[in-house]
């Protein structure tokens, strides 16, 4: 799909809950964000959403399905905002006549929210999130689905070209379909050039949680073979779990103490460490499934590690294969230990380096939160323009 270049912003008033503020600039957009519940603990990508779209002075209103008693999260990226996220209590306190554009972060809310709009007036447009990473997993049932996608929404906001094909199939028109990843803040995560050098220890990174859908024990198995025939290389694996007594006695068994360290202190501050102590990303099997290990990958490659991954732990999803990281077979201890072996050898660094800044690249572009959120901006005012 083309990539939307953002329009010249126009100037305008922006109001925000009833309340004017104004600027030099203004956007045209006067939305309605509908979320599931507000404010939130978990889905801190809304905050950063919504703070971005207060940087381009949207007029904006948030209508949550449910309201929790919890205030804002402390760490919650609101910025100088804090005092804008001022939810309405219910769809009768908004006036559908004057917006032109309903945004529901998930398709139940489309269903429900769009006939009562457009029964009170409401005449623009409506774009859909679907933050489900698989059709299956919404409630929504399949009839009621297709009545949404081809009756009401202008605009489909997939994380993941499966998802795409998915709504695709279900009927969606192609041209309304948009793949844009659920960002992540790397302004945290500096590249630091990764170099295989001949006699240097060659340092790897894996992390997941300690328990049965994780393939930490491949891994481990894999090493044995990479120890063999490169014995200058270390392993950290990071998670937490019912396994991590298990794991320390594998590696153990094995005699990889002095190459093998389970780390169970999964803080963020760890994690930065080994980002930039580490040359290559180990992903177990099963492990992009779980969003702190997905995450931890893309922090990964933001960093300039390139990542060994399966396809069922989605990496094709998360880089290219051969250029921004390497696919090898699910569960294979010998594919895994021959994909290492390969990466080892200091003649290929220039290849090697390539790889890196190729994963560096893919992160910042496709999953930097501060890119995704400038181009669902821009996705917004084309919408407007159709």
């Amino acid at each position: 799909m083309k990539r939307i270049l953002p329009l010249l912003l126009a100037c305008t008033a922006l109001f925000v809950n009833g309340e004017s503020l104004r600027a030099e600039k203004g956007s045209p957009l006067k939305m309605l964000m509908v979320v599931h519940e507000f404010p939130t603990n978990r889905d801190y990508f809304i905050y950063e959403q919504t703070t971005h779209l207060f940087d381009h002075k949207v007029s904006l209103k948030i209508l949550p399905t449910y309201m929790t008693s919890t205030g804002i999260p402390s760490d919650a990226p609101v910025g100088q905002y804090a005092d804008l996220f001022k939810p309405v209590d219910s769809h009768n306190d908004v006036d559908f006549k004057g917006l032109n554009l309903i945004y529901c972060q998930y398709p139940d809310a489309a269903i429900r929210m769009v006939p009562v709009a457009k029964r009170r007036g409401f005449l623009g447009k409506v774009a859909v999130a679907y933050n489900s990473a698989k059709l299956s997993e919404l409630a929504t049932p399949r009839k009621e689905l297709n009545s949404v996608l081809n009756n009401s929404c202008d605009l489909h906001i997939v994380p993941s070209r499966a998802l795409a094909n998915q709504l695709i199939d279900l009927g969606a028109p192609f041209e309304k379909v948009v793949v844009l990843r659920n960002g992540i803040d790397l302004s945290g995560y500096p590249y630091r050039e990764k170099t295989i050098q001949a006699g240097k220890t060659v340092k790897m990174l894996s992390v997941g949680n300690f328990d049965s859908s994780m393939s930490h024990d491949t891994t481990i198995k894999a090493m044995r073979v990479i120890v063999d025939a490169f014995p200058n290389v270390q392993l950290k694996i990071i998670g937490s779990g019912p396994k991590a007594d298990y794991l320390l006695e594998l590696v153990r068994s094995n005699g990889l103490d002095k190459h093998i360290k389970i780390e169970t202190d999964t803080s963020e501050k760890v994690l930065k460490a080994s980002f930039a102590n580490s040359h290559i990303f180990i992903s177990p099997s099963g492990g992009a499934k779980e969003s702190f290990v997905k995450s931890a990958i893309i922090k990964a490659m933001a960093c300039g590690l390139p990542v060994i991954a399966t396809p069922e732990a989605q990496g094709v999803e998360l880089f290219t294969n051969q250029k921004s990281g390497w696919l090898v077979a699910e569960r294979d201890e010998c594919s895994l230990a021959d994909m290492v072996l390969s990466l080892t050898d200091p003649e290929d660094s220039r290849s090697f380096s390539a790889t890196c800044e190729a994963a560096r690249d893919r992160a910042l572009l496709e999953f930097d939160s501060a890119a995704v959120n400038e181009r669902l901006y821009a996705l917004f005012e084309n919408l407007l323009q159709r």
